[in-house]
C-alpha cells in the first residue's frame, strides 16, 4: 500500500492536462459555528510535511475563521483517474506575522509564480465588502519579486487522508493517519 502522498503526486500527473484538477474544496468552519465551503486553487506541497499550500488574501473571510478554529477539510476530486482524496487537519497562514526565513522565502517562490492578473487582485478593494466602484479594480501589476501585505499562504497540515479510488469494482478506499510522525494507512469499506 504506497503512502498517500504517491497516490496524490500519481494522480496530479495523470490528471494535468485538465485545467480544473488543480481545484480543490476547502471547508471551513464560521464564527457562528456553520460551515463554509470555497473553491481553492492547489499550488504545490511543502517538501518538508506534506502540507498542501494555497495562497489568498489576508482580508478574506477564511482568514479570521482559521484564527478562530483552525480544524478543516479538504475534497480534492480528480475526474481522469476518478479518485477522490479527503485531507483533514489544521490551517495555518504564512504571512501574518513574522515567519521563519524558509516560510518567508516560500511565500516568495510561490508569488514569483503567480501570473500578473492573480499578483494584481492582491491590490483590489478586500474580497468580501461591499462592491467598490469598478476604476478601484484598475491596479498596477505589483511587482513580481516581493509579495503585497495582503498576500498570504495557507497551509493544510494534514492529519487524515481518506483516498477513494472510483476505478474498481468495488472501489477501493483507504485512510491515512499519522501519529508521532509516521503515516499508516488503513483500508476501509468504500
Amino acid at each position: 500500500m504506497s503512502h498517500w502522498k504517491s497516490a496524490v503526486d500519481a494522480a496530479i500527473a495523470a490528471n494535468s492536462h485538465r485545467p480544473e484538477s488543480k481545484y480543490l474544496q476547502l471547508a471551513t468552519i464560521r464564527r457562528d459555528g456553520r460551515p463554509a465551503a470555497r473553491t481553492l486553487v492547489f499550488r504545490r506541497f511543502q517538501e518538508a510535511t506534506h502540507s498542501l499550500i494555497f495562497c489568498t488574501d489576508k482580508r478574506s473571510e477564511k482568514v479570521a475563521e482559521m484564527d478562530d478554529n483552525p480544524n478543516v477539510e479538504a475534497c480534492w476530486y480528480f475526474p481522469e483517474t476518478r479518485q477522490q482524496f479527503r485531507f483533514m487537519g489544521k490551517l495555518r497562514g504564512i504571512g501574518l506575522r513574522e515567519g521563519f526565513p524558509e516560510e518567508t522565502d516560500l511565500r516568495r517562490v510561490v508569488w514569483r509564480g503567480l501570473t500578473d492578473d492573480s499578483r494584481r487582485s492582491f491590490a483590489w478593494p478586500a474580497p468580501g465588502e461591499e462592491a467598490a466602484a469598478l476604476e478601484a479594480f484598475n491596479v498596477e501589476i505589483p511587482s513580481p519579486v516581493e509579495p503585497l501585505d495582503t498576500f498570504i499562504l495557507l497551509l493544510l497540515e494534514p492529519e487524515e487522508v481518506d483516498a477513494l479510488d472510483l476505478r474498481t469494482h468495488p472501489h477501493r478506499r483507504v485512510r491515512w493517519s499519522i501519529n508521532n510522525g509516521i503515516w499508516t494507512g488503513s483500508p476501509r469499506n468504500p
